[in-house]
């Protein structure tokens, strides 16, 4: 018995048809993105936010007064600033 050296060529049966919901998972996909958006401003509006407590507790720990900066309105125009 001799075999042939050639190898066997086989047709591939046909592809499943494609079942998948392409309109749901691009959405999944979008909240995903929206979520992991949102992640990242909280995260950096919390460092933000301890970093400007720790530098205002550092102040008021070193004995300062003028810590906390207090926006004063500009006067009305048309109003004259009181003179002593």
């Amino acid at each position: 018995m001799t075999r042939s050296l050639q190898p066997r060529l086989t047709i591939p049966a046909p592809a499943a048809p494609d079942e998948t919901d392409y309109g749901q998972r691009h959405f999944v996909n979008l909240l995903a993105a929206a979520f992991l958006l949102l992640m990242a401003v909280l995260i950096t509006w919390t460092l933000r936010a301890v970093t400007d407590y720790e530098s205002q507790l550092r102040c008021v720990e070193s004995g300062r007064r003028d810590c906390v900066a207090i926006a004063v309105a500009a006067p009305p125009r048309g109003m004259r600033a009181p003179t002593h």
